[in-house]
């Protein structure tokens, strides 16, 4: 609920709750490299780098 004259900023209160169900991801087994940077401790590795 914002008035286009407010100079209130809107918050997070502002916005409709969502839980873990509502919110769609890409499960980590199915995301390109997503084992790779889970063992390189997040670090993605490029083509020029990698061993």
């Amino acid at each position: 609920m914002t008035d286009e004259n407010s100079t209130r900023r809107p918050t997070n209160r502002d916005r409709p709750k969502k839980t873990m169900a509502d919110i769609s991801h890409t499960p980590p087994y199915e995301a390109p490299d997503a084992n790779r940077v889970f063992e390189r401790g997040g670090e993605l590795l490029t083509d020029e780098r990698r061993p």
